[in-house]
């Protein structure tokens, strides 16, 4: 007996926590599970649940709590078109004509609000909710305005707002933080979320606020998944008992295949958890609701004491599986081909302890295909990679080559790999429950690196056909100068995006210098003078990091010149020769002419490029030449700006040979030059030293 079970992503508590209930329930049941994630009847999708034309199936259990984001009517038409005479059960939201398993949150919802409104007495409300069209929101947004416009009818007091998230945390940090900038002075009594992850991430928010009335704000949740249960912010919550829902899924499918007389709906109560969030504890005469069974006796020092060690250990192994799966996503996004993504993979699962996967890719541009390509199988301490890709007939994949357990129930978890709205193939695999969140972020790495060797080879390709475009142009002298001069402009302009590209760069990594590693030394450095009272050592320290600093901020300085932008270019190139004479300690003399009326008429991209040329010209001069003066001048002419950089240093004769590889550094500024539609010579000689002239046209 085989079940699929459908949630969205196992990489949040809600998810896991009710796969995990399905998953050991159904072991019971001698059941195989495959778990299939991110496929999804939101209002953009048009092809939900594609898998169901290839996976083979005697039930199916739907988390449609995560699935949809709009009113429910007509799924259950929908869901008869998909599945045809497979049984479907529907978890967290009650469909009609579906079996379905729900948890009743209202009352607990009216609890809430009728606690936070008589006991506490508040009066400024604001409600963070999920997606507007979700049937969970709907009712837990419902109950919040009725009970507010309740109470206002005796109580003229009572205000509120409503913002939208989305039920995750980064979502409830950026509602929050949007509207705090709306009314930074005015700060509700209390802020209720639609559920506990938005609630986490609201008080992220509240936690960085300056201002008091905005930090002391009373908070609470709703799920009551086990991560917000042990958290020590002590969220107030309404408790889903999220795993009673998973078993009894499996209980009411179970009935299903066998037979037996099933409801049509099955309840399950929650009920409200007060903790210290909203207030409680710190108010006389208030108390907590305990803690249920699931949680650690407080006043059993050894009951505490395991729990912490295992909750220590789990968090261990998270831990370690997130550096693991931060290795994979580098090395991924490095591999030169299928081959170098396929070893970064093994070790990827070898050091998170995955002993089951399939890695399989679909055919380019197959949307539901009947056919998948086997990249790469593991199976305990058997694994093998297939050179060409192997074949495989997906329908009879799912139904007899995955479950191979010898009568053994197992369980599967499929996640696809998708770059945008491609299904680019999926991944197949069985792994502990701590690490379901790394697996997924494993398949957001995977896409990104097929995606971008796909990229490759594509590019690869388009190359060689041109090449033998040109090749066979090549009769006709006309169309073939015709065609290089069009691939000329192209390369004209991918190469100036790529200048603009390093640039940007570059003043990115100068900002961060200056910024973070400047900023660190120096308040190293204030550190250690503070202290160097009666320690020579650190006052040798301070004055090393001092140097140190010196150099790191001219390193910031070279990197990005700072005043070519603020200033302009006369004062960018003044400054430039300036700084290198103050640098020479009297050795070098850098005089500067500029003639030129007015300003000269160059975008920031041509006048970063004059700048890069005379800044190389001049690092050339400095380190090869041995010069003790040179002489940068910038005159204007009738058809353009003509620009010189003399030294009376030592020559080349070599380099007045116009040469293509005679150094990244000259070729830097004939390149640059090109990209004006200028030109650079130089005119260099042992006895008079070199010249760099430089014409751009205006």
């Amino acid at each position: 007996m085989r079940i699929a079970v459908y949630v969205n992503n196992l990489d949040e508590s809600y998810q896991i926590l009710f796969y995990n209930a399905v998953r050991i329930r159904a072991k019971l049941f001698n059941m195989d599970i495959l778990c299939i994630q991110q496929e999804t009847l939101t209002s953009k999708n048009d092809d939900p649940f594609p898998s169901h034309k290839f996976v083979s199936a005697d039930g199916i259990i739907i988390l449609f709590a995560t699935l949809v984001d709009r009113p429910v009517t007509r799924l259950a038409d929908q869901m008869k078109t998909l599945f045809s005479s497979i049984p479907v059960i529907s978890a967290g939201i009650e469909i009609p004509d579906i079996p379905s398993v729900v948890i009743k949150t209202k009352s607990s919802m009216e609890q809430l609000m009728m606690h936070l409104l008589s006991f506490h007495r508040y009066r400024k409300f604001l409600y963070i909710s999920g997606p507007p069209g979700h049937p969970d929101n709907i009712i837990r947004e419902s109950v919040f305005r009725t009970s507010l416009k309740d109470a206002g009818m005796t109580d003229n007091t009572i205000s509120w707002d409503i913002i939208n998230a989305y039920f995750s945390e980064y979502s409830g940090m950026f509602a929050l933080q949007e509207y705090i900038k709306s009314n930074p002075a005015n700060p509700p009594d209390v802020i209720v979320c639609a559920n506990d992850t938005t609630a986490i991430g609201a008080l992220k928010m509240l936690n960085m606020q300056e201002d008091a009335g905005w930090e002391k704000c009373a908070i609470t949740g709703f799920d009551d998944v086990e991560k917000i249960r042990t958290d020590i912010t002590g969220l107030t919550t309404v408790r889903q008992p999220i795993d009673t829902m998973g078993s009894l899924s499996v209980d009411l499918m179970h009935k299903m295949l066998t037979g037996q007389e099933t409801p049509s709906v099955l309840h399950i109560d929650s009920s409200l958890v007060i903790r210290t969030s909203c207030g409680c504890g710190s108010k006389p005469g208030s108390k907590i609701i305990p803690q249920e069974t699931d949680s650690p006796d407080i006043c059993n020092k050894e009951s505490m004491n395991s729990y912490i060690a295992r909750m220590q250990y789990e968090n261990l192994k998270s831990n370690l599986a997130q550096q693991y799966v931060s290795f994979f996503g580098q090395d991924v996004n490095l591999a030169p081909d299928m081959a170098g993504v396929i070893v970064s993979l093994r070790n990827f699962l070898g050091n998170v302890n995955v002993n089951t996967f399939y890695f399989c890719l679909f055919e380019p541009a197959a949307t539901v295909p009947e056919e998948g390509m086997l990249v790469y199988k593991k199976e305990g301490n058997t694994e093998k990679k297939f050179e060409p890709y192997k074949k495989i007939r997906l329908k009879s994949f799912f139904a007899a080559d995955l479950f191979k357990s010898g009568g053994t129930p197992s369980h599967r978890i499929l996640h696809y790999l998708a770059s945008g709205t491609e299904r680019l193939g999926f991944i197949i695999y069985d792994a502990d429950e701590t690490n379901y969140p790394q697996m997924c972020s494993c398949a957001v790495f995977l896409s990104t690196g097929l995606k971008r060797i796909y990229a490759l080879e594509e590019e690869k390709k388009r190359s060689r056909l041109l090449e033998l475009e040109v090749q066979r142009r090549t009769r006709n002298l006309i169309d073939t100068n015709r065609k290089l001069q069009i691939e000329s402009k192209k390369r004209i302009k991918v190469e100036a995006e790529v200048l603009k590209i390093s640039e940007l760069e570059r003043r990115r990594f100068s900002m961060d210098m200056h910024d973070d590693i400047c900023q660190r030394l120096a308040g190293i450095s204030m550190m250690c003078r503070g202290m160097a009272e009666g320690n020579s050592q650190l006052g040798e320290l301070s004055e090393l990091i001092e140097e140190t600093l010196k150099r790191t901020r001219q390193y910031v300085h070279n990197s990005f010149p700072v005043e070519l932008e603020s200033l302009g270019m006369r004062q960018g190139i003044e400054q430039l020769c300036y700084t290198t004479e103050q640098q020479s300690c009297g050795t070098l003399k850098v005089p500067f002419t500029w003639n030129v009326k007015g300003d000269i008429k160059l975008n920031s991209t041509d006048e970063i490029n004059v700048y890069r040329i005379i800044q190389e010209a001049i690092h050339n001069a400095v380190k090869h030449a041995q010069a003790s003066e040179i002489a940068v001048s910038v005159l204007q002419t009738e058809n353009g700006i003509d620009i010189s950089i003399k030294d009376n240093g030592t020559g080349n004769d070599s380099l007045a040979i116009q040469k293509r590889g005679v150094g990244i550094g000259l070729n830097s500024m004939k390149y640059r030059a090109d990209q004006m539609g200028g030109t650079c010579r130089i005119v260099s000689s042992e006895k008079s030293g070199t010249s760099v002239l430089l014409h751009i046209p205006v």
